[in-house]
């Protein structure tokens, strides 16, 4: 009888598990994205070495590369920053009138899940999704009702 108790109760003790841990899997978000198709001009990812970068921006200082205008929808300017090693620690995206925060900000919440956290510091408000290898920073000035600009930066490796 108590060999039967031991091994309803590891059932039991499995099963809930089981169900944790897959209640816990369908709350998690996608992973934040890494990367920014460009249509012709290929794909920008994080962490990796662009491939002839110089045919689709202008170098503006050591590591900082403006893409030319209208290499992704909706943004008005792209600066890509690459670290010593040449690769790509940080895209910025630019925005302007006509990009409305909320509404940025909802369709990130949709795909990414919550924010980690929303700042109010020096005239702007900042909402950061990190899941410890890609942080995504949407930013606008209060004073201003549109996303001014979005940062995705690798901290994979302490940039």
């Amino acid at each position: 009888m108590r060999r039967i108790f031991r091994h309803l109760l590891l059932a039991a003790a499995i099963a809930s598990y089981c169900e944790s841990t897959l209640a816990e899997s369908r709350a998690r978000p996608e992973p934040i994205f890494r990367h920014v198709s460009l249509g012709s001009f290929g794909r920008l990812e994080l962490g990796l070495v662009p491939s002839q970068i110089e045919k689709i921006s202008e170098k503006i200082g050591p590591g900082v590369y403006r893409l030319r205008p209208n290499s992704f929808g909706g943004a008005e300017t792209i600066v890509v920053i690459t670290n010593s090693a040449e690769a790509i620690s940080e895209i910025r995206f630019q925005y302007g009138v006509g990009y409305d925060f909320a509404e940025k900000r909802s369709i990130y919440e949709r795909s990414l899940g919550p924010s980690s956290r929303t700042d109010r510091t020096g005239g702007n408000e900042t909402t950061v999704w990190n899941d410890g290898r890609t942080q995504i920073e949407l930013v606008r000035r209060i004073d201003q009702g549109y996303a001014s600009f979005l940062t995705m930066r690798d901290v994979s490796r302490g940039q």
